[in-house]
């Protein structure tokens, strides 16, 4: 009869009076704490230096412990299972369920050091020393980015139950049965190995280590790798728990036992004694040299997994071991030793067979070092689900988290992906997302990419066309909206529409048209009735007339035309007559009258007069001897030359004062009639330029090309080609449509209009950003962003990045072609620039060309190992067909799958039969979620490839209900297993007698 033993716990108890440090204490009255941590390397991170990191934080903490501690670090990767989350959206219901039930790893690691007592008597005294270590040791590791915690009395028995019972998926823990046999533990009805990496007798370890690998295949060519980086992909097992001991014994006794050693093989002439010789040497003048620490290490891996599946797991890790130069002892038959001396706090049981001397440096080389990614905190619930590179949905935020934590400044991003790399894929990903998290979406597609999210969302779908083309009026703004970036953005349409997208204008014509556009939204905002011409002064009205290029001399000499005294005086110097100053008094007229004329009087004594002489001087007298002839005969003649000195003290009533004012008044009126803006659009704006800019040439003196601006701009004009594309407002409704796409492929060819449509689709987005400010926006440019991309719009670009940031908006633009950023200097110095996020897909087919790309896109070395495993990993197995998409933010990106169910295959699909057929279905039960449900029950029914099935449908026409179904499976049994294929090739849709086809399912046939 086979004795039965209690298998004995190895503590005790818990030493838990301290409120922030709980102990383990062990049979022996040594001290235990067990820390959780996360490893600080990420998996695929690429960085070697982050490897190295994590060997030079182990080191410390080493030497921080010092003599008389063990350290234990459990690496346990059990299999964990993908539930499904419970969503109101149909979509991503159906994501759940595509993932529902996959397998995947979950890493937890703990840190347990250990100190042995070191004499009776000195419990509290050593175990103050203790805790003061350990708080070092802690706060070191929150320093290295190992986010420690400390585990508590509660946490410390579940993880003992834990992993006695080797369970740490399930939620519940039941104790099972438990059997040591010579080759393994049996725990229930799973068997327990354990794998010793060291034999003691024969240490088959390689010549040199190094904190991490480098692979040489498998897409991860030059690719750094944890040393035990294998245990990812460990096949068959339940619970693997990787077990790594340090003990640092005291250093100089230990370099006593070594030199003696050393000594006792010198002894024996032999060439393996030689070698042991060198290789004591070796060691001395390592740890002289660097100072390093001799420790004893052990290291094993043990493996739960079902008995069928256990052969198949050793063999694997062996193999991979073997591979890394490590050959596991064969003679590990204390299972049971090694099971219990890997429980946590427990490594005193090992014995000294089971332990090798190396140095520090070289035993925390087999440390595990890497972590699996995790779920992303969402702050403000934005959360947006890819697949890890196991395929399991994980969340990242791209916008909030990322901007709380550094990494991005602005949400925009910028995407590349060769045609066939999955890039629609990922962006109707994306967009179907984003629309969860009331977010407002604006496509600008130029290849019908988005029509099914587009259908499935019920959004707006607007395709160019000539009988409804995409309107808009640019010019409607309230005066608080008018401002320079405003004001700019119309110089670039009117520059556009004049010069063409690749066009340039000169510095005269932008300053002119800005001009023009200024003064335009000047004379709407603040035009005026007719009414303050008529009591505007002559000062006032001057200035109104000079701002429009009118010439005031020009005017003053019309008013002195329509004086009635101005032919009558004309040439004559009345005081050069009379012989006195232009400020004689009317006493010294009449005085110098009075002297010359005595002498010319016809009746005079003198009999001489001169008549002619004396009319003159009458008429002279007669003039300046009456105040208000004498102040029109100086307006007239002698103060011509300062038209502006008739106000005199501003109260002149003078005859030609009245005339120039009311000559002045005439053109104000013509000027402000010709200035009345009826309505903000092109037209007004044409009108008003035409009339404007003749006049600022003229008074500027300026050469610009009115006669081709008018011609050009003409077309856009009330009855041009194009009259109703900027005279027509955009439909209101569309400010409050959460997703919009507008379809612009007609028109791509088109030069004239194709950058000018873009331009107003743009800005329909930024009036939606002003107009719906508590939502999110998302403007996402496909290959249109090329009609934009040219040094007029540079400044329009940079407007709308700028002002997105302000509205809780990010602009993505897309493209697929390498040598688009490589050639287009706006791309690079605007686009990119002000993108802090950059989406790549696979990238293999320009990897031999990636310096410059690179260089632009300012990926290091170890980013672009990143991209180039893209699509690249062996993790296809067990998985839909997915692609793989790689995520920068701000400086550093990782890869992320893009896998999907397949009612959003069929939703994001961009193959013209794919859409055809599910239309066929949407349209025929007309509800999206009805139609693709029925399609797919349909296409599994029917037993038919999705390509088949697409071929049948698009044959037909009509979904596969009653009648079809029937005739197909007639074909099925008539034709065996290939009746699918033979179905579709020979099937005539004219062969169905159509009043027979029924709303049925398939399942309703008998």
């Amino acid at each position: 009869m086979a004795r039965k033993k209690v298998f004995k716990q190895p503590y005790l108890g818990v030493e838990n009076k301290d409120s922030e440090v709980h102990s383990l204490i062990g049979l022996h009255g040594e001290f235990s704490v067990v820390i959780s941590l996360t490893n600080n390397v990420q998996q695929y991170s690429a960085d070697d230096e982050s490897y190295k990191r994590f060997h030079s934080a182990f080191l410390n903490i080493i030497k921080i412990l010092g003599e008389g501690f063990t350290i234990q670090k459990l690496d346990i990767l059990s299999k964990s299972t993908y539930t499904k989350q419970v969503s109101e959206a149909y979509l991503q219901r159906k994501y759940d369920a595509h993932f529902h039930g996959r397998e995947y790893n979950s890493i937890h690691t703990y840190l347990v050091l250990t100190k042995a007592l070191k004499s009776k008597g000195r419990f509290d005294e050593d175990y103050k020393a203790f805790k003061l270590s350990i708080t070092k040791v802690v706060q070191a590791l929150d320093t290295y980015g190992f986010e420690p915690k400390l585990l508590r009395e509660e946490e410390l028995n579940m993880l003992y139950l834990r992993y006695i019972t080797m369970n740490f998926s399930e939620k519940s823990i039941v104790l099972e049965n438990f059997q040591a046999k010579r080759t393994h533990v049996e725990i229930g009805d799973r068997q327990v190995k354990s794998i010793s990496l060291i034999d003691i007798d024969r240490i088959d370890l390689p010549d040199t280590v190094a904190p991490f690998t480098v692979s040489g295949s498998g897409g991860l060519e030059d690719f750094p790798l944890d040393t035990m980086h294998f245990l990812h992909n460990v096949p068959g097992f339940r619970t693997l728990v990787y077990n790594q001991v340090i003990e640092v014994p005291k250093q100089t006794l230990t370099m006593q036992k070594l030199q003696a050693k050393q000594n006792k093989h010198k002894g024996i002439p032999d060439p393996e004694n030689d070698h042991a010789v060198e290789d004591i040497q070796n060691m001395f003048e390592g740890i002289a040299r660097n100072n390093q620490l001799l420790v004893k290490a052990h290291f094993n891996i043990l493996v739960s997994a079902d008995e069928s599946e256990l052969s198949k797991t050793t063999n694997s890790i062996e193999n991979a071991l073997f591979t890394q130069g490590i050959i596991p002892s064969k003679n590990a038959y204390n299972q049971l030793e090694l099971f219990r001396s890997a429980i946590p706090g427990n490594s005193s049981e090992l014995k000294e067979y089971d332990m090798f001397l190396t140095t520090a440096e070289a035993a925390v080389c087999f440390f595990f070092k890497e972590k699996l990614p995790v779920d992303e905190p969402a702050p403000k619930g934005f959360s947006i689900r890819f697949t890890d590179r196991q395929g399991v949905p994980i969340s990242i935020d791209p916008a909030d988290y990322s901007r709380e934590v550094g990494l991005i400044n602005n949400r925009n991003k910028f995407t590349i992906g060769p045609s066939g790399s999955g890039k629609s894929f990922f962006m109707n990903n994306l967009i179907e997302q984003y629309l969860l998290y009331n977010t407002d979406v604006v496509v600008i597609d130029t290849g019908d990419s988005y029509s099914g999210t587009c259908s499935y969302y019920g959004g707006k779908y607007i395709t160019y066309r000539e009988e409804v083309p995409i309107t808009m009026n640019p010019f409607v703004m309230t005066k608080e909206e008018f401002n320079i970036e405003k004001k700019d953005f119309l110089v670039a349409l009117i520059a556009i529409i004049w010069k063409g997208a690749d066009g340039r204008l000169s510095q005269v014509e932008e300053d002119l048209i800005a001009y023009i556009i200024m003064e335009y939204y000047q004379a709407y905002f603040n035009q005026q009735d007719d009414g303050w011409i008529g009591n505007a002064g002559l000062e006032e009205l001057e200035k109104y007339l000079d701002r429009y290029g009118i010439d005031t001399e020009l005017l003053f000499l019309e008013a002195k035309e329509r004086s009635v005294y101005a032919k009558q005086w004309e040439g004559k110097d009345y005081y050069s007559v009379l012989g006195i100053e232009a400020d004689a008094s009317v006493h010294d007229v009449k005085k110098a009258f009075r002297q010359q004329a005595k002498n010319l009087h016809p009746d005079s004594q003198s009999g001489d007069g001169e008549e002619e002489k004396f009319i003159e001087l009458t008429d002279a007298y007669e003039v300046l001897s009456d105040e208000k002839k004498r102040a029109e005969y100086d307006s007239l003649f002698s103060l011509t030359a300062n038209p502006e000195k008739l106000l005199l003290d501003g109260k002149s009533e003078t005859h030609i004062a009245k005339l120039y004012t009311e000559v002045l008044r005439e053109k104000a009126l013509e000027i402000n009639n010709s200035l009345q803006i009826g309505s903000l659009d092109f037209n007004s704006f044409f009108d008003f330029a035409m009339f404007m800019i003749p006049k600022v040439i003229r008074k500027q003196n300026l050469v610009f090309n009115l006669d081709e601006f008018r011609f050009i701009l003409s077309k856009f004009y009330e009855g041009g080609e194009f009259e109703t594309t900027l005279n027509q407002s955009t439909d209101s409704s569309l400010f409050d449509e959460p997703f919009i796409v507008f379809e612009i492929d007609n028109i791509k060819d088109n030069k004239i209009l194709f950058p000018i449509v873009t331009l107003i689709i743009i800005d329909v987005f930024i009036q939606k950003m002003r107009h719906r400010q508590h939502q999110r926006k998302a403007l996402i440019i496909e290959e249109a962003w090329k009609a934009i991309a040219s040094p007029i719009m540079a400044p329009q670009i940079l407007y709308l990045y700028k002002t997105a940031r302000k509205f809780m908006a990010e602009v993505i633009v897309v493209t697929q072609e390498l040598d688009d950023i490589i050639s287009n200097e706006i791309v690079k110095d605007s686009i990119i620039s002000n993108s802090d996020t950059l989406c790549l897909l696979d990238q293999t087919k320009f990897k031999d060309n990636y310096k410059r790309i690179a260089n632009i896109l300012s990926l290091n070395q170890v980013e672009q190992k990143k991209i180039f495993t893209i699509n690249n990993l062996d993790n296809k197995d067990g998985r839909a067909p997915f692609k793989e998409v790689y995520i920068k933010r701000g400086e550093f990106g990782a890869v992320y799958g893009v896998e999907v169910s397949m009612h959003q295959y069929l939703t994001y699909t961009t193959e013209k039969p794919e859409k055809l057929a599910v239309e066929t279905y949407v349209h025929h039960y007309g509800s999206y979620e009805t139609g693709v449900d029925r399609f797919i029950e349909d296409m599994k029914e029917a037993e038919l490839s999705t390509s088949a099935f697409v071929v049948l449908i698009n044959s037909i026409g009509i979904p596969l209900t009653l009648a079809g179904a029937a005739r197909l499976l007639i074909y099925k049994k008539e034709k065996g297993s290939g009746a699918g294929s033979f179905f579709v090739q020979n099937y005539k849709a004219s062969e169905l007698p159509y009043q027979l086809w029924l709303d049925q399912p398939i399942s309703k046939i008998a």
